[in-house]
Parts: structure tokens; sequence; C-alpha cells
């Protein structure tokens, strides 16, 4: 009898120490064993270590969605408006039946009553304001034979190809003889510049005055078709009141341009008493 309490008592005590001095853990999702063993936790074999959806293991299919997240990579994609929820759409079959209406002969006749018709021309032909077609006009043709160069131009007479140049100018000094007949250039205008230096000597009795005159011809003799450029006079034309003389010095410059093939003459003339004439150096310029 003292054996069954003593073995009675001694289950007793174990089953106390078992319940408890075992010590309260937190528990923990990755233990697999003891009480800190997490029973009947989900299975998270699917969620990958990453986080990422694409990562995922056993996750639900979604093959309409393309990992580039671009549109056009998208599988499966609806093909009506309302497909992609667009309840108020207009389709294609519903507005051709809306505008079958208005695309009557009647209605296009009426549409274009005002306006101009569109005609079947060829390529010689135009459209005229009203609407009608009308032939284009024949041009007109013609054949060059040959090119002159003028006054001023080098290269001839120029029949098949060729080259027509300025011509450069020429720029000349030269002195001319009083009262005589020459002739600058036969093909270029020139423009000219002559300086003429008049002597006159003032006398008790009388004055001196030269008159000089810049005058072309048509001929080499310059005795026909005189045509005056330019005129000018120098001199002291009144008489002293004193019993000495007084030389005077005067220079008539005659401009001008003259035309290529006449002949130039510069003429002095005694206006008053006898005075004397001197050219100087004039100026020449081929044009």
């Amino acid at each position: 009898m003292k054996r069954f309490f003593a073995l009675l008592l001694f289950i007793t005590a174990t089953a106390h120490a078992q319940t408890f001095t075992t010590p309260q853990v937190n528990s923990d999702w990755n233990a697999s064993s003891t009480v800190a063993q997490i029973l009947n936790k989900p299975s998270l074999a699917a969620v990958a270590t990453s986080g990422a959806y694409i990562d995922l293991s056993g996750k639900p299919s979604l093959s309409t969605v393309a990992t580039t997240g671009n549109f056009a990579d998208l599988l499966s994609k609806p093909t009506t408006l309302a497909g992609y929820g667009i309840t108020d759409g207009v389709s294609s079959a519903s507005l051709a039946t809306t505008l079958s209406g208005y695309a009557t002969t009647s209605a296009l006749s009426a549409g274009l009553n005002t306006k101009f018709a569109i005609p079947t021309g060829t390529t010689s032909q135009y459209v005229r304001g009203d609407g009608t077609l009308a032939t284009l006009p024949a041009s007109s043709t013609g054949t060059v034979t040959s090119i002159i160069a003028g006054t001023g131009l080098n290269g001839g007479t120029i029949t098949t190809s060729g080259t027509i140049s300025l011509v450069p100018r020429s720029f000349g000094y030269t002195t001319r003889a009083l009262n005589t007949c020459y002739q600058i250039s036969a093909t270029r205008d020139a423009m000219v510049n002559y300086g003429v230096d008049v002597t006159t000597i003032l006398t008790l009795t009388q004055g001196q005055t030269g008159t000089v005159t810049l005058r072309t011809y048509t001929d080499s003799a310059c005795t026909t078709g005189g045509q005056t450029v330019t005129s000018g006079t120098s001199g002291l034309p009144t008489a002293l009141s004193v019993t000495v003389g007084l030389s005077n010095l005067g220079t008539v410059v005659l401009p001008g341009v003259i035309p290529a093939g006449s002949y130039v003459r510069l003429e002095t003339m005694n206006t008053t008493g006898t005075p004397a004439f001197s050219a100087r150096a004039a100026q020449e310029v081929l044009l």
C-alpha cells in the first residue's frame, strides 16, 4: 500500500513538472519543432525572397500581361470597344448606317450644285474661271542664229557657242593739237576732259579774250555735221586806263562725251584782240 502511494506521488510530481517548468518563448515562423513552432501556418513556398511579383512561384496565371509593360506586348487584348469598357463608342457599322442617309446622289448633287465641276482634261488644257476647259495657246518658237557683241563688248559675232565679255575702259592722257581734226575711237564712245590755256594782254587801248570750242564732225576733214559739245571763253575784254600792260593767263576747261566714230576738233577763236592759245594735257577715257 505504501508503494502504491509513493508511485502515485511520483507520477503526480512528474506531471506538474512538465506542466509548469517548461518556459514559454515567442513564436518563431521558421521553427520546425518545440513550442516555438507555429502550427498550421500557410505555405509560403510561392513567395520569392526578392519580393518581386515576377519571381513568385505558384502565382495565378497572368498570361495577358507582358513583362515589358508595353501595351503592344499584351496578350489576349480585347478587340471591341466594349472589351475596353467603352459603352458609348460609335462602331464602324453604326457609323456607316448613320452616314448612308446622307450619301445619296441627290444630297451630293445639292451640295455640289454651286461648285465647279471637275472636268477630265489633257495636259494641253486649262480650267477657265467658269469651270470649263480650254486649250492652251501654242507657244511661240524661234531660233537664234547669231549674237553680235555691241559697243563695249568683246566676243564678236557668235553663231554656235562662244563668250562675250566687257571691254575694259581705256584711260589715256594726251595733248591734242588745236584746230586740228582727229578721231579718238571708231568703235567706242569716249569721255574727254580738255584744257586750253588762253593768254591775254590788257593794254591801254584794248583788252583780249579768247574762246575755245569742243566740236564733233562726221567726216575726217571736220567740215560736215558739226556739233558743239562745249565751249568756254577767257580773257580781259576791257582796256586799261593806265600806261602799263597787264598779262593774264586763263584756262578754258572743256569736258564732254564724244560718240564713237566721230571726229573732233578743238577750235580757237579771237573774240577780242589776238590772244595766244596753248593746249594742255587732256584726258580721254574710252567707254
